[in-house]
């Protein structure tokens, strides 16, 4: 992993699941100050580098105690035509 990127891989394939997964994620301790809120996102990371916007109930940015939190982030097990399905997902500012 990068020092500046943050993502989750399921393994050993969202194939095996056989309905969407949701997901709790809090990432503590990092430096969050060049964070933009108006731009910081939950997406998918296609194998060909492209980045799509996927769905959760919340992500916030806490400046105080230098952590970001997802509440709720879908994961697909396939494609369908609201998402690309797939094992990469994560942040991005």
């Amino acid at each position: 992993m990068e020092p500046d990127e943050a993502y989750l891989n399921i393994s050993p394939s969202p194939h095996t699941l056989y309905k969407h997964i949701t997901v709790d994620w809090e990432i503590k301790g990092i430096d969050v100050s060049g964070i933009d809120p108006a731009t910081f996102d939950y997406l998918y990371f296609g194998d060909n580098k492209v980045l799509l916007t996927t769905v959760c109930q919340e992500l916030t940015v806490d400046y105080e105690k230098h952590k970001i939190k997802l509440k709720k982030g879908i994961i697909y097990p396939t494609a369908t035509k609201n998402s690309p399905g797939g094992t990469r997902y994560g942040f991005v500012n």
